[in-house]
């Protein structure tokens, strides 16, 4: 998505504004439309940082319930 936002920008500032279809006006819509997709990614990957967060705080919880239900079978399995 990065890379399609600056090779969008790169063909907006070789391309004249003739050529571009709808001149300044058009060129402005495009500018701005890259910069709400530049911050939609942003804002996406920052989300999806929480969320990994989240996932690895989730797999080391059950790994440590799965430890303790271990050992408490085993201390089960022992007494009787």
């Amino acid at each position: 998505m990065q890379r399609a936002i600056t090779d969008l920008n790169e063909r907006l500032g070789s391309t004249p504004p003739a050529e571009a279809g709808g001149g300044p006006q058009a060129e402005g819509a495009v500018k701005e439309l890259a910069k709400g997709v530049d911050q939609l990614v942003r804002q996406m990957r920052a989300e999806q940082k929480v969320v990994r967060e989240w996932v690895d705080e989730q797999a080391a919880q059950q790994s440590e319930v799965a430890s303790v239900l271990k050992d408490l079978a085993a201390k089960v399995s022992r007494r009787g």
